[in-house]
């Protein structure tokens, strides 16, 4: 009777595997120590990094960096250098001291050779206009200025859009043509949405245009942006204690929807929810 030699991956007993030529358990159980001693090195090489030093006054009261990590360990590597995110939001004061190094104004919306400055009208204290400034210094205020915080990817570039506020986006050909524009970007932010009750009361108010087109631009962005590697498009779930799958966009397959936690890692009361939601 001729010698059962176990093809290669398959599970045998030692007899079996020496005599097919594959290693044994002693020499499985080398390998693996040298890989996991391999890691061990490599982990300790990293552990002994210097960290990213950050002056900033207001960094350690940023309690959502404990979330993600050590975010000084992660910023020996990656501190979203090359990155452009746009914002979609409304006003951005990016004359701001903690926000003017990184914002990229020759890289501003303009449709029919008219610019769309994402400066806020006013800048008094009971001005509204504010939302798209405080997104834009969690995602890129400068780091090691000596005042305020750090932007979680403080080497970003960031351009602002004023979608929110500014009049001329009334207008579903220029939402149209902005969401187009987007593609040239490398994240595009948007901290708005619909309400989430399952029902099409776009559609059924007869501005399906704009809600449709939202749509095929977002996939369309995240299919073929950024010179077809693909501009990620990120959307706010939604803070009214819904199933941010009741909102069409959120629910979409082409963005990443992203939910609000409080310091210790759980939901906020006020945050929607669903299996949507990715972040």
């Amino acid at each position: 009777m001729g010698k059962i030699v176990l093809p290669k991956g398959l599970r045998g007993d030692v007899a079996q595997s020496t005599a097919a030529g594959l290693p044994n358990a002693v020499d499985a159980r080398r390998r693996l120590d040298h890989s996991f001693n391999s890691l061990r090195v490599h982990f300790a090489i990293w552990e002994g990094l210097a960290m990213v030093s950050i002056n900033d006054p207001l960094f350690g009261q940023q309690w959502h960096f404990g979330l993600l990590g050590n975010i000084q360990r992660i910023w020996d590597e990656f501190t979203g250098a090359g990155v452009l995110v746009g914002v979609f939001d409304d006003a951005v004061q990016y004359t701001h001291p903690d926000l003017d190094g990184n914002y990229r104004t020759a890289a501003q919306f303009v449709l029919n050779g008219t610019l769309y400055d994402a400066l806020p009208v006013t800048f008094s204290g009971d001005d509204p206009d504010f939302h798209g400034t405080a997104v834009a210094g969690i995602i890129a205020a400068e780091a090691n200025n000596g005042i305020g915080g750090v932007g979680v990817a403080y080497g970003a570039s960031i351009v602002g859009v004023r979608l929110l506020s500014d009049p001329a986006f009334d207008d579903y050909q220029t939402v149209n043509a902005a969401t187009t524009w987007a593609r040239g970007l490398s994240i595009m932010s948007n901290s708005w949405g619909y309400y989430p009750d399952f029902f099409d009361y776009v559609k059924a108010f007869g501005v399906d245009n704009i809600h449709d087109s939202l749509l095929r631009s977002f996939e369309q962005n995240a299919r073929f942006g950024r010179g077809g590697l693909g501009t990620i498009v990120v959307q706010a779930a939604g803070n009214d204690s819904k199933n941010a799958s009741g909102d069409s966009i959120n629910g979409s397959n082409w963005v990443i929807s992203v939910a609000a936690l409080d310091e210790n890692g759980d939901a906020q009361s006020y945050s929607n929810f669903g299996l949507n939601v990715l972040v």
